[in-house]
């Protein structure tokens, strides 16, 4: 660098822009490349001359240069060095000897200064590690690290009080299922915990305080086993309600069972066709159709009325939800639908679910006795859980915990009179760019081939009831 600008010291506007405490650059004999700024320093930090030892006074012995990275000065040079010299001292004595301190303003650990260090740590929260790396020529490993560090800080901040009215699901990452809990009430997500086995769970909740626990009264999740034993003996205040959704997805599923042994007696030439034109009308519904899918659904009515009727079981099945107020009603009105299931091999599935309704019926009818409590924010939840893995294309558990909880401005939105709930879905949705609704079609849709998936996949897991269809045995209900 040319000029006559003098050595810069601590109280310089550029070492104050830069945080830096402790040292003394020298401007003048910085040196540039492409895209790197070298900057030397002369660390000033104090040291005790006297040896630890012996007592003696020790000398210098020279300087011994490290290289400090700085957040950058100019966007042409992402990378911004910091060439410190720090005195050596030798008892001549004993021959003990050590090094000048480092200023406080690096972070030693990672050879960084601890502004850096923040910035690139809060940038990791919103942005990919790759992205970072790219930009600011820093490996992606020390930012997953600067992350970690700033998102546990920011995490340590918080105590989240147990929700009063709580959601829990399921999400998978890395091929093994999370659970996802969130605040109902509040529409906030809590906290995503790495396993989903009962003997996790009940340990997971066991770390809560008693007076938290006896305080929740709702939890609305599927109808997976292990959920029920933390459920009943840790929340021993908490009613389950089994969430709407999952219910009324098996009528969903029974038409399409119904529709593929009927399409398999069909010439192969006709099969994909059935399932192209037929499929997606038959799983939508009424309210949803199209011009053309009503007049498909007026065909099939003629050339294959037993689907039809399996089709019209799926909307009398959804009516128990939508017409019905209180809980005697929607008894009375699932007993008046499970007369009208025609016996044959093909409403098989429509008489399991009916019998999934009587082993868990007291769960299922507690969505009337809870104002229509559903799960629906937890599923909104594990939307963007996944969309935030695939923008990073793959974390692991920690990292994608904490870039779903350490954002402040989600959990300052859901935090009421200093109390703190969580992180809230509405904000999170707002980064992302996507609302918190859904379109009940066609989650229905990817759920019915989730499930299918799963099964051809041997990922069935013997707890989750609807999965395996396992409905006969009422382990939920027994005592």
């Amino acid at each position: 660098m040319t000029g006559t600008t003098p050595p810069m010291n601590a109280a310089n506007p550029l070492a104050g822009m830069l945080s830096l405490s402790d040292m003394t650059l020298d401007l003048q004999q910085t040196k540039f490349s492409q895209d790197r700024m070298d900057i030397p320093a002369r660390a000033t930090t104090p040291v005790d001359k006297i040896c630890p030892v012996c007592g003696e006074t020790m000398h210098g012995l020279g300087s011994r240069p490290n290289i400090i990275r700085t957040w950058p000065i100019t966007p042409n040079t992402p990378i911004c060095n910091i060439v410190l010299s720090r005195q050596r001292y030798v008892c001549p004595k004993c021959g003990r000897s050590v090094m000048q301190p480092m200023p406080d303003c690096v972070d030693e650990y990672h050879r960084l200064t601890k502004v850096f260090a923040g910035k690139i740590g809060k940038l990791a929260v919103d942005r990919p590690f790759k992205s970072i790396q790219s930009e600011y020529k820093i490996s992606d490993s020390t930012v997953k690290r600067l992350f970690q560090s700033y998102a546990n800080d920011i995490i340590g901040k918080y105590n989240f009080v147990l929700p009063e009215v709580m959601g829990i699901d399921e999400v998978m990452t890395e091929k093994v299922f999370r659970t996802t809990i969130t605040n109902l009430d509040r529409r906030s997500l809590f906290d995503i915990l790495e396993y989903r086995k009962q003997d996790f769970l009940e340990q997971a909740f066991s770390t809560y305080p008693l007076d938290q626990r006896e305080a929740v009264k709702w939890v609305c999740s599927d109808m997976y086993r292990p959920f029920k034993k933390p459920i009943g003996e840790l929340l021993p205040n908490a009613r389950w309600v089994i969430d709407r959704f999952h219910v009324v997805m098996k009528a969903n599923a029974a038409v399409d069972q119904m529709r593929i042994r009927l399409q398999a007696k069909l010439p192969n030439n006709v099969q994909l066709n059935v399932k192209k034109r037929y499929r997606f009308s038959l799983l939508r519904r009424p309210k949803n159709l199209k011009p053309h899918e009503i007049i498909i659904l007026q065909a099939l009515r003629v050339a294959c009325p037993e689907l039809m009727v399996g089709y019209d079981l799926k909307e009398e099945f959804y009516a128990i939800y939508e017409q019905c107020f209180t809980r005697d009603q929607a008894k009375r009105k699932f007993e008046a639908w499970k007369k009208t299931i025609p016996a044959g091999q093909n409403f098989e599935d429509f008489r399991r679910l009916a019998r999934t309704f009587e082993n868990f019926e007291d769960n299922i009818l507690n969505f009337f006795n809870s104002g229509g409590l559903t799960n629906a924010l937890t599923e909104c939840t594990n939307g963007l859980i996944k969309i935030t893995n695939r923008i990073g294309r793959g974390y692991d558990f920690s990292t994608l915990r904490l870039k779903m909880l350490c954002r402040e401005q989600a959990v300052r939105d859901s935090t009421i009179k200093n109390v703190q709930y969580g992180v809230n879905v509405n904000t999170l949705s707002q980064e992302f760019g996507i609302p918190t609704s859904f379109d009940e079609d066609s989650l229905m849709l990817k759920s019915v081939n989730m499930s299918y998936e799963k099964t051809s996949q041997n990922m069935v897991d013997s707890d989750d009831a609807f999965a395996c269809q396992q409905f006969e045995e009422d382990e939920l209900t027994s005592t």
